[in-house]
């Protein structure tokens, strides 16, 4: 087994070497800081993507790749074990990914920054309920951060 731990990226090069590496391995864990070719990052997944139980990545900046890879992740990865990211508060691809997952899934840590919004015991409420709904009844570890980012007016 084969576990990716925080790269801070995965270029073409390495990706192809991996994809074309002959002896059998699962790649179990993938956890990068940095996309920087998602399409070569794709292959990768699509050849292991039956075994990918470990997955996150940095939440530095949520950027178009992020939302590519989680968006992919989302719809192929139904064995994830240990999911560990940060999604933006528009973003309600965390529930249906709990919910693809319902099954394996037994820790997450979810980080959720909010730029500028007024009614945070609203917003609060709705992630929580949300929540309420997806998550697994064998879930053995949740860590859940709201993180709200305010205008100061002088």
């Amino acid at each position: 087994s084969i576990h990716i731990l925080y790269c801070d990226s995965l270029n073409s090069d390495f990706v192809q070497q991996i994809i074309k590496v002959n002896k059998p391995f699962k790649l179990r864990s993938l956890f990068v800081n940095e996309i920087l070719h998602f399409e070569s990052l794709q292959l990768l997944l699509q050849k292991f993507i039956d075994y990918l139980e470990n997955f996150g990545f940095e939440y530095d900046e949520y950027d178009e790749p992020k939302r590519q890879l989680f968006k992919f992740i989302t719809k192929y990865c139904k064995k994830i074990r240990y999911f560990d990211s940060g999604i933006p508060d528009d973003d309600n691809n965390i529930y249906l990914f709990i919910e693809n997952n319902q099954h394996n899934i037994n820790y997450i840590t979810i980080e959720v920054d909010i730029d500028n919004y007024t009614n945070y015991k609203e917003l609060s409420s709705t992630v929580l309920q949300n929540l309420g709904q997806v998550l697994p009844i064998k879930l053995e570890y949740l860590c859940l951060s709201l993180s709200f980012k305010t205008k100061i007016i002088n």
